[in-house]
């Protein structure tokens, strides 16, 4: 059987969400012929301090949009 792994970074919803929905929508379209798996990619590999740092930093950015901007 074949394997699709969704890795996605928890910070925010603008890559997280959308990959959620293509990885329920493949699950109930294909679940019988592919092992897929939903993966917080930076907790999996055990970079939780990492992890919890980015996180903090896009809640930052989200309440400061100009840092944001600046930042990309």
């Amino acid at each position: 059987m074949k394997k699709i792994i969704f890795a996605i970074v928890g910070a925010g919803g603008g890559h997280k969400m959308p990959a959620i929905a293509v990885y329920e929508s493949m699950q109930a379209l294909y679940s019988n012929q592919l092992d897929l798996r939903l993966m917080d990619f930076m907790q999996e590999i055990g970079c939780g301090e990492l992890d919890k740092k980015h996180k903090e930093m896009w809640k930052f950015y989200l309440r400061h949009p100009l840092w944001a901007r600046i930042v990309h």
